[in-house]
């Protein structure tokens, strides 16, 4: 692939920002030099910093990516790689905001610099909107090799009971706010529709990745999609389900 592949065909400008966060941990030299060909990059973009702590010196506060309720996440979803991250001396935290962008090598930028830092000492990657632990192998096979977004890769998926509606499913997003889109929730999902609730859910990621932006108001059309699922933008960034706005459907039954 290549720098083609990072252009996003059904962009719409919207007043949003695309936000980073991103931990890496590991026992970094302070002379490490950055192979743009090798790991197709340009350094961070302009409006993201790269910021490296003595990890003692937070580890255990709530700044530790490793402590508190993220960390219980993390641990269990990834013992090993926990591990590892939370005995790394170091901790890189890179993090920032960018103007609504037509494409997306801000992002090829940032994931080529990450894998650099963990060929030169790194041992997690930690992707904090998308709650995605990684060892250098995994960065490596899912994130930086394939050479073109992912919504997959890029965007978590939950899904848990709906508790404002009895009986039914509740599945959200939450890493869309990398590029500057509200996350997405699908909630009064039966169990019938769960199958189709998840390719809407899948498919409306791939096309906010991409650009596109969704009206609030607007009914989505999609061949899966009942009629009648109809787009409602709310929340703030400080919602924890999402940490981001997000576009919510409900499920017409």
């Amino acid at each position: 692939m290549s720098a083609e592949a990072w252009v996003r065909p059904h962009f719409v400008r919207t007043e949003r920002k695309a936000f980073l966060l991103y931990w890496v941990h590991g026992a970094f030299a302070p002379d490490v030099q950055i192979d743009a060909r090798r790991f197709r990059t340009r350094g961070l973009p302009a409006g993201v910093e790269g910021q490296v702590f003595l990890h003692e010196s937070v580890h255990g506060t709530p700044a530790d990516p490793l402590y508190g309720d993220l960390g219980a996440v993390l641990r269990a979803k990834a013992p090993e790689t926990f591990a590892a991250a939370a005995a790394a001396p170091h901790a890189m935290l890179i993090r920032g905001e960018l103007d609504d962008p037509a494409d997306l090598g801000y992002l090829r930028d940032t994931i080529g610099f990450i894998a650099c830092l963990l060929a030169h000492g790194g041992v997690s990657a930690l992707d904090v909107q998308s709650l995605s632990l990684r060892s250098p192998a995994q960065w490596e096979a899912e994130v930086f090799a394939p050479d073109a977004p992912q919504a997959k890769q890029e965007v978590v998926m939950l899904r848990s009971a709906d508790d404002r509606h009895p009986g039914r499913a509740w599945l959200h997003t939450r890493g869309l706010r990398k590029f500057a889109r509200p996350d997405l929730s699908i909630r009064n999902v039966p169990p019938d529709s769960a199958f189709n609730a998840q390719l809407v859910l899948e498919r409306a990621a791939d096309y906010l990745v991409a650009g596109g932006a969704f009206e609030d108001g607007r009914e989505v059309r999609m061949s899966v999609a009942p009629p009648g699922l109809v787009a409602r933008i709310g929340g703030d960034d400080e919602d924890p389900d999402f940490n981001n706005r997000h576009t919510e459907f409900i499920w017409p039954v």
